[in-house]
């Protein structure tokens, strides 16, 4: 990932902004409310944006009962911006925080 092309922070997006993504990614529709609250359980979420014009151009997240169970969901990088290594950046993150945040008696 080039840092100076693209800012990577643990953050969720905004509801508006995370529907975009989904369709200009091709991944499954989901509804405004429900999005809201799902993006709002997450446990940990990671957001990739241009520096240039601080658009939305990659995102992932973690969700999971925050005992025995965890989902890696929602990595999705918008087509144009494919082949710079956000996704693996975007899994990164969510590995570090799983191997730095989550107790390891519970998983």
């Amino acid at each position: 990932m080039n840092d100076s092309k693209y800012l990577l922070k643990h953050t969720v997006p905004e509801v508006a902004e995370y529907l975009t993504l989904r369709k200009a990614c091709g991944l499954s529709l989901r509804g405004t409310a429900a999005s809201k609250i799902g993006l709002s359980n997450s446990l940990f979420a990671v957001t990739v944006r241009r520096t240039s014009d601080q658009t939305l151009v990659g995102m992932g997240r973690l969700i999971g009962d925050g005992g025995t169970a965890y989902q890696i969901l929602d990595i999705a990088v918008l087509p144009e911006d494919q082949g710079n290594g956000l996704a693996k950046s975007i899994m990164s993150a969510i590995m570090n925080h799983i191997h730095n945040e989550v107790d390891p008696k519970l998983t």
